[in-house]
């Protein structure tokens, strides 16, 4: 399974219960910087090694996402910039599966 890693609290307990299941997962963090810190890599980073103590190996993969997410701000509508990022976020998550 796929595991978008954000850093915050909820998508690590995700990959947690997925492990304990039994599901392999691969970790997916989108890094867009300056929009997120060198600091938000790291810690997407050490969440996957920490999450590796419960199901083994996991693959993090890094996905340079600066320039579509300045595209989205340059293109959409203000109100729908969110829904189209967490979209796009989706879609690449998907074909990296």
């Amino acid at each position: 399974g796929m595991l978008m890693l954000s850093g915050g609290i909820d998508s690590p307990v995700a990959g947690y219960l997925a492990l304990k299941r039994g599901v392999d997962i691969e970790a997916v963090h989108f890094a867009s910087p300056p929009y997120t810190s060198p600091g938000a890599l790291k810690k997407a980073q050490d969440l996957t090694r920490k999450l590796t103590k419960f199901g083994g190996n996991i693959q993090f993969i890094e996905v340079p996402f600066t320039e579509i997410q300045e595209e989205i701000k340059a293109k959409a509508p203000e109100a729908y910039l969110m829904t189209l990022t967490r979209r796009f976020m989706m879609r690449i998550t998907d074909r990296i599966r």
